[in-house]
């Protein structure tokens, strides 16, 4: 995965990447890495992209203190933006999903609303908050048919700012 990423992200001119071989459960080694350091300005408001991760650590893993000390690196004007697995939908399916990965060994956690939305403290949600990823539209709402086509309901995702 790691001489994937470097292949595939090199900077240039136009616009400078970098990528981070670190653990997301170790949010230090992440803003302390030369690779981000040489990169970001964190004194300029920056994007932090948690999507699809935070459901492979657990609350016993510190995920709340991941979101937490990563956010508190980021200057005001910065924005969070994270999905995470839910079961407030469709139960059954997520569960058995949930049931596979333990079985492998594997931290898997579906959250619910509530929980989801305590990864955003302190933080201001941008409309239309915590929602389906499906149907999160920032100006729009969903259009019925993509209601209906995309029953599993399983990802919240949701945008914050920092103030």
């Amino acid at each position: 995965m790691l001489a994937h990423a470097r292949a595939l992200l090199t900077s240039n001119m136009q616009g400078r990447t970098a990528y981070v071989d670190a653990d997301v459960r170790e949010p230090g080694r992440i803003l302390t890495a030369p690779e981000l350091l040489d990169t970001l300005d964190l004194t300029r408001p920056v994007a932090l992209s948690l999507v699809a991760i935070l459901h492979f650590v657990s609350d016993e893993d510190g995920a709340y203190e991941v979101v937490r000390e990563l956010v508190a690196a980021l200057p005001a004007g910065s924005y969070l933006m994270l999905s995470s697995l839910t079961a407030d939908y469709n139960p059954a399916s997520v569960n058995t999903a949930v049931g596979v990965y333990h079985a492998q060994g594997l931290t898997c956690v579906a959250r619910g609303r509530d929980a989801f939305v305590r990864f955003f403290d302190g933080l201001d949600i941008v409309e239309p908050g915590p929602t389906p990823t499906h149907l999160w539209r920032p100006d729009t709402t969903a259009p019925p048919s993509l209601e209906a086509e995309a029953g599993g309901n399983i990802i919240y995702a949701a945008v914050a700012r920092k103030a």
